[in-house]
């Protein structure tokens, strides 16, 4: 009788060790997937909705690519555009690898299949893989449909991140290229400024002192693009007088020109005005992109800034 009770006892707690097992696995991959989305979800918040600072996944992302532009000197151009579909690519595959982890542990179950259902785990996964994509996408699956309500608000929950993301990407887009622009305009101007100088030897600064000011009201809007787009740093300029180094030095050589004791008061006040505003560009610039630089000497870091973009100075 013994020997039969063990017999019939063992499969009893066969059974129920891997229900445990398969309970603690559904468990993990649920938290893992809310992990993931949590961790996703702040990411975008902090690069689309929080302008004082930058996703540590975007930073990483573009800087990444940025380095490997500089390897591969053909794709240095691109590496600004290219980060920008990179980030929202990863995005993207983050979240839906989130929710199909979130599916995961009630798929087969949970789902009316209009297919053959998988049987081993790594197709369980693709299952839900499609499945969550769709759902991000908001097309919707024709092949699988869940059954529960948890599991339909769940999948409109997704749907919900994935309209919003898109519609929030657009945006993030729209406002960049702008800003990208003034960026552009500014040097453009800087350097326009420079060949008028030289070609018809007029000093820039006897001319328009007023002009030292409006410089210095561009930097700053410079500066707070900086902040608010950090993705701009990473578009190299396609021509050598706009490069990025190369204009904020001149900018810096003109008012140091500018703050000598020769200059007429109104030249020297101009001059305050953009030096203090290329200390602050330059306080930015160090923090965010080129952290060995000293941000108390606004040259050194303009040169740091032109030695990572690969630039010479003229």
């Amino acid at each position: 009788m013994s020997r039969c009770f063990v017999c019939t006892e063992q499969p009893c707690e066969t059974f129920a060790n891997t229900s445990c097992l398969v309970f603690m696995v559904e468990v993990g991959t649920s938290l893992l997937g809310i992990l993931i989305i949590c961790w996703t979800l702040r990411e975008v918040f902090t690069d689309l909705f929080q302008p004082s600072a930058s996703g540590s996944l975007s930073s990483f992302v573009s800087r990444k690519l940025f380095e490997l532009g500089k390897r591969a000197r053909w794709m240095l151009g691109s590496a600004g555009p290219l980060s920008i579909v990179v980030v929202i690519f990863t995005w993207v595959v983050l979240i839906s690898v989130g929710f199909a982890l979130l599916f995961w542990g009630e798929f087969p179950s949970g789902f009316a299949n209009t297919s053959a259902e998988p049987q081993d785990s790594v197709g369980r996964f693709w299952s839900v893989l499609y499945f969550s994509l769709t759902a991000l996408s908001t097309l919707g699956s024709t092949t699988f449909s869940p059954k529960g309500d948890w599991l339909r608000i769940l999948a409109s929950f997704e749907a919900i991140i994935g309209f919003s993301l898109v519609t929030a990407s657009i945006t993030w887009i729209v406002l960049l290229y702008p800003a990208l622009g003034r960026v552009r305009a500014l040097a453009r101007r800087v350097s326009t400024l420079s060949k008028a100088q030289k070609q018809t030897g007029v000093d820039l600064l006897s001319a328009d002192p007023g002009m030292l000011a409006d410089l210095g009201a561009s930097v700053l809007r410079a500066r707070v693009d900086f902040i608010h787009f950090p993705l701009i740093y990473y578009f190299q300029a396609d021509a050598g007088a706009t490069s990025m180094g190369w204009f904020l030095l001149e900018l810096e050589e003109l008012a140091r020109r500018a703050s000598a004791q020769d200059q007429v008061d109104g030249t020297r006040l101009g001059a305050a005005l953009l030096t203090a505003s290329l200390h602050e560009l330059a306080e930015v610039l160090a923090r965010k992109f080129v952290p060995g630089s000293n941000a108390d000497e606004p040259r050194s870091v303009f040169h740091a800034v032109a030695k990572d973009h690969l630039e010479s100075e003229s």
